[in-house]
C-alpha cells in the first residue's frame, strides 16, 4: 500500500472589486460606451455612413484608452491624469512639502502633508502607565488607534497547526463586518532580514560567567548561526472607529 502525499493546501477567494458594468466594463466605460453608440447613431442620421465611421474609430480609442490597464490595474486615462496633475505640480511648486515657520503651510505650523493636515492627535496613559496616541479626524468624525502585537511564527509549527491559525485569522476578519461602529480596519506586515543584534543582546545579558566553556561555546555558536536566513516581522493592526472611544470623550 503506498502512501501519497497531501496536496499543499492554497488560500483564494482573492478578487479584484469591480464596479457593475456591460460587458465587463468599469461604470466610466460603460457610461462612455452607451455615449458613443448614441453620438454614432446621431452621426449616421446627419453626416452618412463614412461620418459614422470616422466617429466610430475615434470612440474606440477612447474607449481603448479608458479600458486598456497596466499591471497596477491604471487605465490609460488614470496615467494620463496622473502625470498631468504632477506636471501642474511641479509648475506651481506645489511638489515639495515643508512645514514650520518658515515653510509653505497655513499659519506657520507643522502640519502634516494631503489628508493628515486636518487630524488631531490626543495622548493619554493606559492602566500601566504607558502612553499611547489616537488620531482624530475631524471632518469625518473618526477616530483610529494603531495597536502593535507579536504574532507567533510558523517555525517548528506543523502544519494542520498552521492551517488552524488562517481559519482563525479568516473568521476575525469576517468577523469585522458585524462590529459596531467600525469603520476601517488594516493588518500591515512588514518583513526585513533579521541582523540577530537583538538575539546577541538577549543570550550576552544571560550568559553566566561561571558556566561551563561547552555551555558557552554552544551559546556563541547559536547567536551566530540561527540569524541566518531568519526575518524579522513586525505586524500593526490600524482600528477606525466612527465612535469616540472613552478617552476621547472625556
Amino acid at each position: 500500500m503506498s502512501a501519497t502525499a497531501p496536496e499543499p493546501r492554497t488560500y483564494g477567494g482573492w478578487r479584484l472589486p469591480k464596479s457593475p458594468g456591460i460587458m465587463g466594463f468599469d461604470l466610466l466605460s460603460s457610461v462612455v460606451l452607451l455615449g458613443a453608440c448614441i453620438v454614432c447613431i446621431f452621426t449616421l442620421l446627419l453626416g452618412g455612413f463614412l461620418a459614422m465611421i470616422a466617429m466610430a474609430t475615434l470612440c474606440a480609442i477612447v474607449l481603448a484608452v479608458l479600458v486598456t490597464k497596466d499591471r497596477h490595474h491604471r487605465s490609460g486615462l488614470k496615467r494620463i491624469v496622473n502625470r498631468v496633475s504632477w506636471q501642474q505640480a511641479r509648475i506651481n511648486g506645489s511638489q515639495h512639502y515643508r512645514s514650520g515657520p518658515l515653510g509653505k503651510t497655513r499659519w506657520g505650523t507643522f502640519q502634516l502633508p494631503g489628508l493628515l493636515a486636518n487630524t488631531k492627535l490626543h495622548e493619554y496613559s493606559d492602566a500601566w502607565g504607558q502612553r499611547f496616541a489616537i488620531l482624530e479626524l475631524p471632518t469625518k468624525g473618526h477616530f483610529s488607534i494603531t495597536f502593535k502585537v507579536e504574532p507567533e511564527g510558523s517555525s517548528l509549527v506543523d502544519q494542520a497547526q498552521q492551517h488552524q491559525w488562517v481559519g482563525r485569522y479568516a473568521a476575525v476578519l469576517k468577523r469585522l463586518g458585524d462590529e459596531p461602529g467600525l469603520v476601517a480596519a488594516q493588518i500591515t506586515v512588514e518583513t526585513a532580514p533579521d541582523t540577530g543584534a537583538r538575539l546577541r543582546r538577549h543570550v550576552q545579558r544571560r550568559i553566566d560567567a561561571d558556566a561551563p566553556e561547552v555551555a558557552k561555546a554552544m551559546l556563541r555558536d547559536v547567536m551566530e548561526s540561527y540569524p541566518a536566513g531568519a526575518a524579522s516581522v513586525k505586524v500593526w493592526i490600524d482600528w477606525v472607529n466612527a465612535n469616540p472611544p472613552a478617552y476621547a470623550a472625556q
